[in-house]
């Protein structure tokens, strides 16, 4: 159901007559068959070298490819499933990156410089003004500011799209940062859809007030003030998720809205359905005049979602596709195809994406309620090992440290030493001879069960035995690993986890795995920390514009816990179409940024 037809790089000969006129493929197995045909049939020409002989591109990484301020023509583009087209129900970063079409946020992420992307003004007219610890930020609007009908974008609709983050029982899914720093734990907000209390039947008793997100304030149209319950020197960062998006009140359909949401930005839906897919046209209403960051090229963008990653693959190969917005990376064999071709490898980038697989160590589960025996096993693993099982260099990189090494504000320090192997007799000590293997939590899909397997082989030549305990992925992280029970009745002493940050900070990748004030039993401390120091690590690191010395410190002891172990980080290998301009890898989203992407057309 490719929209766009198949095209073929200049130069390539196929079999048979050429094709001129666009092919609509109406089902995804003739978008294969088409691509495989055409694969089949390339001749051999300069372009072409033996698979895996030509060196990956690096496409978008440091500076933009193909730069391009030509407007015009359509998109085409290609996605996994969408969780949600409400901005405050989606939870995939790709998603985030995609709404930046259609949703515009008070500040955002501009265009990366040096690998690193700048929170800037948006729909504010700078990135906020806080107070001095850090607990209140002021914004104010820009003038001039419409939905896509017309309507002002106002204060009260930017309160509005943050309130509904709060009606967990309808808004269901997104991020969970807004709740957590302006909700009122002795008095909690249940959200805006609340019936007010019911009126007083004593005489002269006013009617009780209907609930309010009192943290936020908008004393004027242009003007939005929040009040944090702590300390916060990277609000803006949650600011730039689309969860903080504005919403129309008069236009909210509650669970339904993201059949429809308002357009803030220069692109509205205008159709998305199963057969022609999710189709944004320009925003009429939206101006150039009040936003630097979007470049708005396409005329027209058409999205085909739910595909494969080989589906998706082979679109952006034969050209029936501009770029995968997923962002995930081509499949293994799709590389090949890439690295048999000087010109598709010098379309395409190899990049750390910010993914660390990692083995978690529970202090609350023998043996490693004992330092030394998580030490043991931290110095047994072998991380190379695991880059080969993952496919090589090329789809991760070994690692030591604790967070992704490219971070905006990660300690400036070197990826540190492994551990050392342990000594026998620490061996012996934590497995005594005879003792039962250790259980090792694993979800069930083969990259996983191919990790553990290179896992338990390291531990092994060490004389650590351990056996698979195999979890349904859709629940392993909140109902296995993540519920303390769970792992205590299961003894999984060992689990393997894949994190990322939801935004690039360390605090926002360490907090949730390490802070001992997160519930375990529906969070994400899946080491069972409860350290105070790391605890008061966490809250330095908040309440800091500059975290870099204080982020040193809550690494260093975050490492030195030896309770979560790294073992690689991913990478990903993306391909742009031959028509893509003003290519730029947004680290803040794992992929090329579609705010700024446009294309090479003459008939569009």
């Amino acid at each position: 159901m490719y929209t766009h037809g198949s095209r073929v790089s200049a130069g390539t000969k196929v079999c048979g007559r050429a094709r001129s006129s666009v092919v609509r493929l109406v089902v995804a197995l003739a978008v294969l068959a088409s691509v495989l045909a055409v694969t089949a049939c390339t001749s051999t020409e300069s372009t072409t070298k033996k698979p895996g002989s030509v060196p990956l591109g690096h496409v978008g990484e440091s500076a933009t490819y193909q730069p391009s301020k030509v407007h015009g023509g359509v998109l085409h583009a290609v996605a996994g499933p969408i969780d949600s087209l409400d901005p405050a129900r989606s939870y995939q970063q790709w998603v985030w990156n995609m709404m930046r079409l259609y949703t515009r946020t008070l500040v955002t992420y501009g265009e990366p410089d040096n690998g690193n992307a700048p929170v800037v003004a948006d729909l504010a007219t700078d990135t906020g003004t806080p107070n001095d610890n850090f607990t209140q930020w002021t914004f104010h609007l820009k003038p001039g500011l419409e939905f896509d009908d017309g309507t002002p974008i106002n204060s009260a609709a930017v309160k509005y799209g943050i309130e509904r983050n709060f009606a967990a029982d309808v808004v269901i899914g997104g991020p969970p940062y807004l709740v957590s720093l302006l909700d009122n734990p002795d008095a909690q907000y249940p959200g805006p859809y609340e019936e007010p209390p019911p009126p007083s039947t004593i005489p002269g008793m006013p009617a009780p007030a209907a609930p309010a997100l009192d943290s936020v304030q908008t004393p004027d149209d242009a003007t939005i003030v929040f009040t944090l319950n702590r300390s916060f020197a990277e609000f803006p960062k949650v600011l730039a998720m689309p969860s903080s998006a504005p919403v129309p009140q008069a236009r909210d359909t509650r669970a339904a809205y993201g059949q429809a949401p308002a357009s803030s930005g220069p692109y509205k839906i205008e159709s998305n359905t199963p057969l022609g897919g999710l189709v944004f046209v320009r925003n009429e209403h939206w101006s150039a005049d009040t936003d630097s960051v979007r470049t708005a090229l396409p005329d027209k963008i058409v999205v085909e979602a739910g595909r494969s990653q080989l589906e998706r693959d082979q679109a952006v190969l034969s050209g029936a596709a501009d770029i995968d917005l997923t962002g995930s990376g081509v499949a293994a064999r799709t590389e090949r195809t890439i690295t048999s071709s000087s010109t598709l490898a010098g379309r395409s980038s190899d990049v750390l994406n910010g993914r660390l697989r990692m083995v978690v160590m529970p202090t609350y589960v023998a043996p490693f309620d004992r330092p030394q025996c998580r030490a043991a096993v931290a110095g047994a693993l072998d991380r190379d090992a695991v880059v080969k099982a993952l496919g090589g260099p090329t789809r991760a990189a070994a690692v030591s440290s604790i967070i992704p090494l490219g971070l905006p504000d990660a300690p400036k320090a070197t990826d540190p030493k492994p551990p050392e192997k342990p000594a026998q007799n620490v061996a012996a000590e934590c497995w005594p001879k005879g003792s039962a293997p250790l259980n090792l939590a694993v979800p069930n899909s083969a990259t996983e069960l191919l990790i553990s397997s290179t896992v338990r082989k390291s531990l092994a030549s060490v004389g650590i035995v351990v056996n698979d305990k195999g979890a349904d992925p859709a629940t392993y992280y909140s109902q296995t690993i993540g519920n303390k029970d769970a792992v205590t009745a299961q003894a999984l002493a060992l689990m393997l986890i894949r994190w990322n940050a939801d935004y690039p900070s360390v605090t926002a990748f360490v907090t949730r795995l390490a802070d001992s004030r997160a519930n375990h039993n529906a969070g994400s401390n899946f080491a069972g920390l409860a350290d105070p120091a790391i605890d008061a690590d966490i809250d330095a690191a908040n309440a800091t514009p500059d975290p870099v010395a204080a982020n040193a410190t809550l690494v260093d002891a975050l490492q030195a816990s030896t309770t979560y172990v790294p073992l690689v980080e991913e990478k990903s290998v993306l391909l742009a179409g031959e028509r893509l301009t003003n290519v730029v890898i947004n680290p803040s989203y794992n992929g090329y940024d579609v705010a700024l992407v446009g294309v090479a057309h003459t008939n569009g």
